[in-house]
């Protein structure tokens, strides 16, 4: 910063030097100029003058001419042409002086001469010498003045510019070091604080910490409120975080709604210390934000790097920090997680597996199996679902839980499940063509699917291009995407119902539960997630839980799934209720195509008495 207050100040200087240089010197060049010209002329015009007198004389006497030496200087000192101070001379030809008229006058002079003529032949020259000693004299005085106002002009334009400069300077760092909504350091000065720190606490043989602290919800009161609210909030908050921080530690904008801050000189139990920190923090961010009579509250997560265990720079600090701080968002609102070598391992793998997700893509090492379905009162085979497998080439089989997730974070989910769309179809329609009565399909549905603008002309058209009957295929959606812009999400509802196909709800209880959706949108069937099932042998509450859902789902005329099913004694309790359909692997797993289609030539066979069904399986 000194360097730059420095350069300011001397390209002030100079230029303000240059200025001064230019008025001092130009403004006499000037002067002296126009007095310059101004006797020229006069000496031409005076010139003039004399030669036509002279040249009279010539022409009266033009052999005896050059004897009248009086009459010629007579000539000469007539005042009414000639100045009083000029020199007058004229010539021979051959340049030797025939008469002058010489003033008592200083140098330096300035001469003209011009031609005396007669009968077309040069006879003579006419001379005039005037002084420049006057306007030498008046240059000269313009000069000292000039000089005197140009250097007194000079220091008040060096001020003015310095002052200009620093003001700019000012301007400049402000907003290259700091952020403007809060006035905190911003990346750019954090990063530069964070190696002073590291700096200090080497020399000391202390430690150091950086805090990542990223605000919850303030996305959406900034999206809902404007961006004048988002702001107050923000300053409110930065207000917050330096009151409960130490002179000597940094807290700094790190991003749209995140802060940094750096501690120094933390005693040797960290943990402890920081703890307490955070907590402080968690406390003072919790309470209210008033704007305009109106509350708004936030929430932090805030991960912890410390050095020298968590690295030995602020990349490495800052990177820790945030891989901390994204696992302490998993774990929900008012959290706080200090890294650990396991989490940037555990980040490691998953940014390895999004990269291996890519390409398995390509290299087609996707692939489905479809898990059969129970109908509880005739015992028959009464629905497949299609599910996705990941055969990754050194991990194996890959669980769905593990990268279906990683698929919507990055987007591929879009065409994962595209993909898994038109191949599944595909199958059930060889099936059908081998007259194995396969009964209806259902597919998983992302919401990051259903939100694309063009996603009922897909399913359309991979209706058409597979030959699927869409009364034979069902999609099934999670709770929370009925939720997220009900009015584009049930428009796209309702044509997928005029299409014929079916809609179902999956890990119904687990979302928001509301029975309005029910109500309003064109559900067909509603699953029982397996958390409800697991324990509904022993459980009176996921009992009486699976025992509303149905009832809420006959009273709507809606048909009901039971997932995960392992045992016959979750089977027994599960038709008593009255549910119409299980799944899991009591029934059978999810199968291959090729042993989900001998499972259908056998199904074929089978009797049609539940006990029948339970035995076979």
């Amino acid at each position: 910063m000194k360097t730059h207050s420095s350069l300011i100040a001397r390209y002030s200087s100079n230029i303000a030097l240059v200025i001064a240089v230019a008025i001092s010197i130009g403004l006499p060049g000037l002067f002296f100029s126009f007095l310059y010209n101004s006797e020229i002329s006069s000496l031409n015009a005076e010139l003039e003058v004399a030669a036509s007198q002279v040249s009279r004389i010539i022409h009266l006497n033009p052999l005896l001419w050059k004897y009248e030496e009086e009459t010629l200087k007579g000539v000469l000192r007539q005042r009414e042409y000639l100045k009083a101070d000029d020199n007058a001379y004229i010539l021979r030809p051959d340049g030797k002086i025939l008469v002058s008229l010489l003033q008592d006058i200083p140098g330096p002079f300035v001469r003209r001469e011009i031609n005396l003529t007669d009968a077309g032949k040069v006879v003579a020259r006419l001379a005039l010498e005037r002084s420049l000693y006057e306007p030498i004299k008046y240059t000269v005085f313009t000069f000292i003045l000039s000089t005197g106002l140009s250097f007194g002009l000079f220091f008040v334009l060096r001020g003015l510019a310095r002052s200009i400069g620093s003001r700019a300077e000012q301007e400049i760092l402000q907003l290259a070091f700091y952020d403007p909504q809060t006035s905190l350091p911003n990346r750019r000065l954090l990063n530069d604080r964070i190696e002073q720190n590291l700096q200090y606490a080497e020399r000391e043989s202390c430690q150091a910490a950086v805090l990542l602290i990223c605000l919850d919800r303030f996305k959406s009161i900034n999206d809902s409120y404007g961006f004048n609210i988002g702001d107050h909030i923000l300053k409110t908050c930065a207000s917050r975080l330096e009151s409960c921080l130490r002179g000597t530690d940094t807290v700094a904008r790190y991003g749209m709604d995140e802060f940094a801050v750096i501690m120094s000189r933390i005693p040797p139990d960290h943990e402890t210390y920081i703890s307490g920190l955070v907590n402080k923090i968690i406390q003072a961010l919790q309470q209210p934000v008033v704007v305009n009579e109106q509350k708004f509250f936030t929430t932090c997560c805030t991960g912890i790097a410390v050095y020298p265990h968590d690295g030995n720079n602020h990349l490495d600090l800052l990177r820790h920090a945030d891989l901390a701080m994204a696992q302490a968002r998993k774990k929900g609102a008012g959290t706080y997680q200090f890294f650990s070598m396991d989490l940037n391992r555990r980040a490691q793998e998953q940014l390895q597996l999004e990269t291996d997700l890519r390409q398995a893509l390509e290299l087609n090492q996707h692939f489905l199996v479809y898990q059969p379905k129970l109908d509880l009162q005739t015992g028959k085979l009464s629905g497949i679902e299609a599910l996705l497998r990941w055969r990754h080439p050194q991990l194996g089989l890959i669980p769905p839980q593990r990268f279906i997730t990683l698929a919507e974070e990055t987007g591929l989910i879009q065409q994962l499940g595209s993909w898994v769309l038109v191949n599944a179809c595909r199958q059930h329609v060889r099936w059908q063509q081998k007259g194995l009565q396969p009964p209806p399909l259902a597919v998983n549905l992302s919401i990051l699917q259903l939100r694309q603008k063009d996603f009922i002309e897909h399913l359309q058209r991979c209706l058409q291009e597979t030959g699927m009957p869409p009364a034979m295929l069902e999609l099934e959606l999670t709770e929370s995407c009925l939720m997220e812009n009900r009015g584009n999400i049930h428009y796209k509802l309702r044509q997928i119902n005029q299409l014929g196909s079916k809609i179902a709800i999956d890990d119904f209880g687990t979302g928001y539960s509301s029975l309005s959706y029910l109500k309003h949108f064109p559900v067909d069937r509603l699953k029982i997630d397996r958390s409800f099932v697991v324990d509904i042998a022993t459980s009176d509450s996921d009992r009486d839980i699976s025992k509303a859902i149905i009832a809420i789902a006959d009273s709507l005329n809606l048909q009901v799934t039971a997932e995960g099913v392992e045992t016959a004694a979750q089977q027994d309790i599960l038709q008593e209720l009255g549910c119409h359909e299980l799944q899991g692997f009591f029934y059978r797993p999810p199968l291959s195509d090729t042993d989900m289609e001998a499972f259908l030539s056998w199904e074929l066979t089978l009797p049609v008495t539940i006990s029948q069904a339970q035995r076979s399986a």
